[in-house]
């Protein structure tokens, strides 16, 4: 029932590409379905886009400290990973949904 190392890991490269992909279809299709939106009367339709600039800093803060742990925590928890696979990303083992 052992799989060889290079066909698993050749699937854990696989599964996280898909997982990225989808997270980018997603935001894709949040962004869209949220600009079609009928603007309210405080905005009066009017366009800002300095305020991304604004928004950008707290954004990139909120990627590096929770959404990428989050991202890399749900990962891993689809490995049998180990202590002894910190240095040697061969010995990471895809077990999906069997942990």
């Amino acid at each position: 029932m052992s799989k060889s190392a290079s066909k698993q890991s050749a699937l854990f490269k696989i599964s996280v590409a898909l997982i990225v992909a989808l997270a980018i279809i997603i935001l894709v299709v949040f962004f869209l379905v949220r600009r079609k939106r009928v603007p309210d009367k405080m905005s009066q339709g009017k366009y800002y886009p300095v305020a991304y600039l604004f928004i950008a800093p707290a954004l990139g803060v909120l990627a590096i400290f929770l959404f990428i742990p989050i991202i890399a925590t749900f990962i891993l928890s689809l490995t049998n990973w180990n202590i002894y696979a910190v240095n040697d990303m061969s010995r990471v083992l895809f077990i999906g949904f069997e942990n």
